[in-house]
């Protein structure tokens, strides 16, 4: 299965209006530019989709898990995939803001395992992306 498209978003807490608070209008272009990439991947309507982001173990990560953002103030829990049920695994921030991000242009269905790599990884050395 080839590739055809990526895409790369920061993902900081703040993006997520409900954290940023009064701040959230100056992250507005940012969140703007994070959607049109969103808008741009799903275009070509991509028979997988596999985030990879860091975290503190290297893996695959499975539906259903879910990412929170309670430690940033927040009483908002962040399902991988939308309409699934929640907790199981824990997603670290960067897939939690990934999942996020999609769950805005995505409509509930299953979603495909999820690949982290260790904080301390270069971004060269991250994990393979999941082909199952």
């Amino acid at each position: 299965m080839p590739l055809v498209a990526a895409a790369v978003c920061p993902h900081p807490p703040l993006l997520v209006p409900e954290v940023a608070g009064s701040a959230a209008p100056e992250l507005d272009d940012l969140r703007a530019a994070c959607d049109a990439a969103v808008r741009r991947l799903l275009a070509v309507e991509p028979d997988i989709l596999v985030l990879l982001g860091t975290g503190p173990v290297t893996g695959p990560i499975h539906a259903p898990a879910t990412g929170s953002l309670q430690p940033w103030g927040v009483d908002l829990d962040v399902p991988l995939a939308p309409g699934q049920p929640d907790r199981g695994a824990v997603l670290p921030l960067s897939l939690t803001v990934g999942a996020w991000l999609l769950a805005r242009h995505t409509a509930p269905s299953s979603a495909a395992p999820t690949d982290t790599a260790p904080t301390d990884t270069a971004p060269t050395d991250t994990a393979p992306t999941n082909t199952a």
